[in-house]
């Protein structure tokens, strides 16, 4: 349990494990998302991390998101997903905008694209990035971001020295 009272920013590979785990855990494992298999354990470890933390997103991931959902459940399916969903998604989350124009003006939008650069323009030293993404996490690593790779929280036997 963590009782930080920060607030964590959540990319797609979260935000698909929270709102697919709050749905039905069971349906984890229908997600095509790039190599990666999700599993119930995955969101019992992500839940018990952001357990009452606020949590950040941005129209971008949530549309990532849906769009990752619906491709891997089917239209139906999809509907009810989002019908349970809704609950969690009005008073569960905050979402951050950022117009485009601050968007593009960010040097990496070029090799990390809308979504991920969102994140980053909302990021401050108050809010933590859970990326799934190395090459982003490393990225905002570089340029002094509090992120933390989501491997750290869904494995951390692997990242304990």
């Amino acid at each position: 349990m963590n009782n930080d009272k920060r607030a964590i920013i959540l990319d797609t590979q979260s935000l698909i494990i929270v709102t697919v785990g709050l749905y039905d855990h069971a349906k984890l494992q229908k997600i095509k998302y790039k190599d990666r298999k999700f599993t119930k354990e995955d969101f019992d470890l992500l839940s018990q991390y952001l357990y009452g933390l606020r949590i950040i997103v941005s129209p971008q991931i949530l549309a990532e998101t849906c769009n990752i959902v619906e491709n891997s459940f089917g239209r139906e399916l999809f509907k009810k997903y989002m019908g349970a969903i809704l609950f969690f998604l009005r008073d569960g989350i905050i979402e951050i905008y950022t117009k485009k124009e601050e968007l593009i003006s960010v040097p990496a939008i070029t090799k990390f694209g809308f979504s991920d650069i969102s994140l980053f323009s909302i990021s401050d030293a108050e809010n933590i990035i859970i990326s799934g993404d190395f090459p982003f996490f490393n990225f905002c690593t570089s340029e002094r971001k509090n992120v933390i790779y989501l491997d750290q929280i869904l494995a951390p036997k692997w990242f304990k020295q």
